[in-house]
């Protein structure tokens, strides 16, 4: 694991650069994500740069572990993944796929979010976006149980690039390499559970906001 000085995003001149499939970084636990809390909005936003095409299964990003997590994943020749995984039988298990494959030696700007309280159409979901535009391909959505008023603490790491053998995928638990070559800027989440809308879900604006910014 090292730091690029290579400029990923605009007037940003350090990245996190993920060499090899063995290499990780993690942050320490945090009661404001994955101790002692439920979420019932939460968003994210990075910048990622694949180097290579990524073939086999890998994680960018995991939040939480074999029963409940959130995750960004790529595989398949690049194909980006953001799920949130719940305990078996609840109907907090969606995944948003990327509606392309990431090109080696682009980048993009990745922003997934969920929603318990409603986006913009009253409607409970799970969505990624990639440069500003909102990817069609999803499972599990419209997020509209009643158990879905929480989403339980999850005290898996928080880490980028760490494989593991037992990462809960819709309902099955899947082996996820690291990432092979890829390098990660800007990473930030938006979280909240007081059941106001828009605390911790971020409108289309700005998202396109973002984006725009990094360019």
């Amino acid at each position: 694991m090292d730091v690029t000085t290579d400029e990923i995003v605009d007037n940003n001149t350090h990245a996190l650069e993920i060499t090899g499939t063995g290499e990780t970084i993690e942050t320490d636990d945090n009661r404001s994500l994955n101790l002692d809390t439920y979420n019932m909005e939460r968003s994210f936003s990075f910048w990622v740069r694949p180097n290579v095409i990524q073939r086999p299964l890998g994680v960018i990003f995991k939040e939480g572990g074999g029963i409940q997590n959130y995750a960004f994943l790529m595989g398949y020749g690049g194909v980006l993944l953001y799920q949130i995984a719940d305990t078996p039988g609840r109907s907090g298990n969606c995944q948003a796929w990327s509606d392309f494959r990431l090109e080696e030696g682009r980048k993009y700007h990745i922003f997934g979010s969920h929603s318990l309280t409603g986006d913009d159409a009253g409607l409970r979901e799970h969505r990624l976006w990639i440069d500003g535009v909102k990817q069609t391909d999803s499972s599990g959505n419209p997020m509209d149980s009643v158990d879905l008023t929480n989403f339980d603490s999850h005290s898996g790491d928080l880490a980028w690039g760490e494989p593991i053998v037992n990462l809960e995928t819709g309902g099955t638990d899947i082996a996820y390499n690291g990432m092979e070559d890829t390098d990660i800027s800007d990473f930030a989440i938006w979280t909240d559970n007081s059941g106001t809308p828009w605390r911790g879900y971020v409108k289309q604006e700005g998202i396109t906001m973002l984006y725009r910014r990094g360019r």
